[in-house]
């Protein structure tokens, strides 16, 4: 009971740094002020100006609102959409026939549901946002995205196995050696889950401009831990949800830590 004890409180307080962090997301959307990429544009084209050519290294946290544009856009797994970031996973569904044991030794069998996930990508394909007053590079890599969901479907698993592998659509998912134990797992579907971030969409973006050897992008901050964000939500939309995120958080730390430092005193005196 110690040990549960223990470990309950460090869960808590580990609830309590993501609420820290959400908090600190919140503070972050709301201290930026929405820029216009015209004018940060004008004000690179200004130093460049003055040093006489070359990057001005400019470095800036600043928050845009726009449009997603890209010259050459991915194309989705699964719903085929052109896309600068595409997210798709397949997770299998089954059941395990497995033993258990009680204290005095009893064996019980039966099926219990289970999960594992058989496929997992992000692609990203840089993009540009344009918010009517010029356009402005993209470098998703790293960027906590939030994404619009496009399929969220379950499929019976004989419609899909193929040949030792997985077949939707275009998309091919090889299964390899299932480690199964013969007779003990029945699989039940697969369940088929894409987000996207599609061309034409507005956006919200939040990072670090920057104006290097590269060229004038936004992207994730080099220093620091300010947060980098791509959203197809609004702003208000986030912060509402990063402030409900937190304040849930944090209630299950307390509940956690309070629980935990109880277990612990339990077992203390019962040790």
């Amino acid at each position: 009971m110690l040990a549960v004890g223990i470990i309950a409180a460090a869960i808590g307080g580990l609830l309590f740094f993501l609420a820290k962090r959400a908090n600190e997301r919140v503070h972050h959307m709301k201290a930026t002020d929405t820029a216009r990429i015209g004018e940060v544009r004008a004000r690179v084209d200004a130093v460049r100006t003055e040093l006489g050519g070359g990057p001005s290294e400019l470095r800036e946290y600043l928050e845009f609102k726009g449009t997603v544009a890209c010259l050459r856009p991915l194309r989705a797994e699964l719903s085929g959409q052109a896309a600068a970031i595409v997210q798709t996973t397949v997770t299998r569904d089954f059941e395990q026939y497995v033993d258990s044991r009680d204290s005095q030794g009893n064996v019980t069998s039966r099926w219990e549901r289970r999960s594992d996930t058989v496929h997992s990508t992000r692609l990203e394909a840089p993009f540009q946002i344009d918010d009517g007053s010029g356009g402005l590079d993209v470098r998703p890599s790293g960027a906590d995205a939030t994404l619009q969901t496009v399929v969220d479907r379950q499929e019976q698993a004989g419609a899909v196995e193929m040949g030792g592998g997985l077949r939707f659509g275009s998309l091919s998912v090889g299964l390899g050696i299932q480690p199964f134990p013969a007779g003990q797992v029945r699989v039940i579907g697969y369940r088929l889950r894409e987000a996207i971030l599609p061309v034409g969409a507005q956006v919200y973006a939040l990072g670090e401009v920057s104006d290097t050897g590269d060229g004038l992008a936004l992207h994730k901050p080099g220093t620091g831990d300010k947060p980098f964000v791509l959203s197809v939500k609004s702003e208000e939309e986030l912060v509402r949800s990063s402030q409900s995120s937190a304040k849930g958080l944090v209630i299950a730390g307390w509940v956690l830590v309070a629980g935990g430092v109880v277990l612990a005193l339990v077992g203390a005196v019962q040790g």
